[in-house]
């Protein structure tokens, strides 16, 4: 058998998890290894045995046995002593042949499965996986239930196996104070490892019902201090700020609304306070609270709103955005569990950037871009394109001819279906019930028929594709844009 190399995280991050974490009984484990793979090139596997809140196990004395899904060959044992977080990385693992392939963990007498991975011999990008929505103590937003950033950022590369996170602590409302945005800024600096682990620049800026709701407002680098308009201003007037203070020192940002379509406090997005396409180039669909995608889906908000507020009336106005998930945690759980608060009480989400390495300069781009796509509950393979158009495109459409849509899926649990979206209507779903797919069709309705007028595009239509998996994960890919 090869020999592998097992690492364990270094002390001063094993000593963070045994001063903020419970550490209770194993009670599952996750695998993580990368979404795209080169052949023959190693990876590393990211082992982490949780409790039955999510948080790393202390009293794990069990031996971890990864074997290859395709080959049923054991590649290495882990040991884990008690007393100390039950997490390991192992190194130099190797895919045995190209195309999708997952990692299998026996534990304790069950089987549990890595992510899937897509591994060729030379890929065309990678898929770098974020949380971009993570709050700690600094918020003071339940600091009973909160850790520090310290915390934020350990849990999210070793116990998460995140590549990217950003802490979005509360500033509006009197929440933020300029010690607490320079100590935000030495733990992302302190943390922040370009090729290895990226944390991006982020805060959280509340505005008024009709004035733009809840946004995180992402940086390419800190400025001085924060902008806030909470009492008086927009999401315009907020962006308005932030362009004069980005030309004075040099960074670049743009914004994100979250829970768009929580009750009482968001409502409808107004056409006068959209800053445009290339400040609010995304739109975070799912987090532990919910969806917005659309009023009544599967996985609403706990107190929904009923007006035009959700991502579906954003694409129909002509809002080019693509999609992000994320936790809004609320225990400092990045893309785990956690003991969150009543009202947070779904599975946490992920962000995909697609780019070609992991940097600050990269994933902030990606996202600005449209290049990301978004999965609540597991890390799922998502690829979409529409007449050769990738997530996120827009396209200049001149002639009436049909649409080749091509979607290529894959999840570690089996897919349940994969439903094509045209202007926020299912046009097709097709079932799949296995861990991979690749579905390819073709749209020829008359364009003349389906186009939608909005000020903002013109006349336009819009693709996006929904992935439903056993165990209640799914995923949507950014949408493809085209303009007539």
């Amino acid at each position: 058998m090869k020999t592998y190399d097992i690492c364990f995280p270094e002390k001063h991050i094993q000593k963070i998890f045994m001063l903020e974490t419970p550490g209770g009984e194993p009670a599952g484990l996750s695998a993580v290894i990368p979404t795209v793979t080169e052949t023959s090139k190693p990876f590393d596997v990211r082992i982490a045995v949780y409790d039955a809140n999510g948080y790393p196990s202390l009293k794990c004395n069990s031996e971890a046995l990864i074997k290859s899904e395709t080959t049923g060959k054991e590649m290495a044992a882990i040991k884990f002593n008690k007393g100390l977080p039950a997490i390991a990385t192992v190194k130099n693992a190797v895919s045995p042949k190209s195309g999708f392939f997952r990692i299998a963990v026996c534990f304790n007498g069950r089987n549990f499965y890595s992510n899937p991975s897509l591994c060729e011999k030379h890929p065309r990008y990678r898929i770098f996986w974020g949380d971009p929505h993570v709050h700690t103590v600094l918020s003071d937003c339940h600091p009973d239930l909160c850790h520090s950033s310290m915390f934020a950022y350990a849990a999210a590369r070793y116990l998460t196996g995140l590549d990217w996170i950003s802490v979005t602590d509360h500033v509006s409302n009197g929440r933020g104070t300029t010690g607490k945005w320079l100590e935000n800024k030495a733990a992302a600096e302190l943390y922040n490892c370009p090729f290895e682990f990226i944390t991006l620049p982020a805060y959280e800026a509340s505005l008024k019902g009709g004035a733009g709701g809840d946004n995180n407002v992402y940086l390419s680098k800190f400025p001085d201090c924060f902008v806030d308009e909470y009492e008086h201003g927009t999401l315009k007037t907020l962006c308005e700020k932030l362009w004069a203070k980005s030309v004075e020192q040099g960074f670049d940002f743009f914004v994100v609304p979250h829970h768009t379509s929580r009750s009482g406090k968001h409502g409808e997005m107004p056409e006068n306070v959209y800053p445009g396409k290339d400040l609010m180039p995304a739109v975070e669909i799912y987090s532990k609270w919910g969806s917005s995608e659309y009023y009544g889906n599967p996985h609403s908000l706990l107190q929904p709103h009923r007006g035009e507020s959700y991502i579906v009336d954003y694409l129909k106005k002509g809002f080019a955005v693509g999609f992000i998930a994320g936790t809004d945690t609320h225990s400092t759980m990045p893309s785990n569990k956690g003991r969150e608060p009543s009202h947070i009480p779904y599975k946490p989400g992920f962000t995909a950037v697609c780019s070609n390495s992991l940097t600050r300069e990269n994933v902030f781009n990606a996202i600005k871009a449209r290049k990301t796509y978004a999965s609540g509950g597991n890390r799922i393979f998502l690829e979409f394109n529409v007449d050769g158009f990738s997530q996120g495109e827009i396209a200049r459409r001149s002639r009436n001819e049909p649409r080749h849509i091509c979607v290529r899926a894959a999840a570690s649990a089996d897919i349940r279906e994969i439903e094509f979206i045209r202007n926020g209507k299912v046009i097709k779903s097709v079932s799949v019930n296995k861990w991979t797919a690749r579905i390819e069709f073709t749209d020829g309705d008359d364009i003349k028929n389906i186009c939608l007028e909005s000020k903002n595009m013109g006349s336009f239509f819009f693709y996006y594709v929904r992935v439903r998996c056993d165990g209640d994960s799914q995923a949507w890919s950014s949408p493809v844009f085209f303009t007539l």
